[in-house]
């Protein structure tokens, strides 16, 4: 069925998107609470960084200036300037982290935050803008967030609290609880098109129904603030 035994492939997987779609999808959770709380909140906001020299033999666009480190920015963020909230998902079961992963859940999470804030120079980079940088790093099978996530996530009910005129708590359980729906779904979508692949004649996997909302994934996100 092309799965391993805890489905450690179908969620580190780059083939078919779903890593993607699941980028894409915590990404617009945490904009749209963002967004409910009155942070202002842009999604991938560009040319906050210098290009690279080489950048257009790289990825970047010729029409877009510099570099865009933010999946999602705001204008301002405690007592700093602007933030730059740059989302990723590893798993603790990958091969170069899995023997401290037994000893230590949060190893795989501290290294990419680490990864994050190098690669490229981005955090440095960043202070040289003068903007925040934020790594937000979650585990894919135990849902867990980095320390910068949780502190952002914090900070963020605080003001969702302060909108919606609900405690901090009521905001905390309710970020959680929309976070940790859209990372189980998403990592269920993965596996399942994965066991559908196999062609089981008598599997009970109905694949075609997960893959029909493929073009809008995020169209059934359960984050309503009506």
């Amino acid at each position: 069925m092309g799965l391993d035994a805890y489905a450690k492939h179908s969620l580190v997987c780059m083939c078919k998107g779903d890593r993607t779609l699941r980028h894409n999808a915590l990404r617009e959770c945490i904009f749209r609470f963002a967004k409910a709380s009155a942070l202002n909140p842009q999604r991938e906001k560009s040319g906050l960084l210098p290009p690279r020299p080489d950048g257009e033999q790289i990825k970047e666009k010729a029409n877009v200036p510099g570099r865009r480190p933010a999946d999602i920015w705001m204008p301002r963020w405690g007592d700093g300037g602007p933030v730059a909230l740059d989302f990723a998902v590893t798993c603790g079961l990958r091969a170069d982290v899995l023997h401290h992963s037994a000893t230590d859940h949060t190893r795989a999470l501290v290294n990419y935050e680490n990864f994050k804030r190098d690669y490229l120079s981005t955090a440095q980079q960043c202070e040289q803008q003068g903007l925040q940088f934020i790594p937000m790093v979650a585990e894919a099978h135990g849902g867990s967030w980095g320390a910068a996530a949780k502190e952002t996530f914090k900070a963020i009910s605080r003001e969702y609290s302060n909108q919606a005129g609900v405690t901090i708590s009521q905001a905390s359980s309710e970020l959680a609880q929309r976070i940790s729906i859209t990372l189980a779904r998403e990592n269920a979508r993965a596996i399942l098109r994965r066991l559908a692949s196999a062609d089981e004649p008598h599997s009970s996997v109905n694949a075609a129904a997960w893959e029909e909302d493929m073009d809008d994934p995020l169209e059934d996100i359960v984050m309503s603030f009506q």
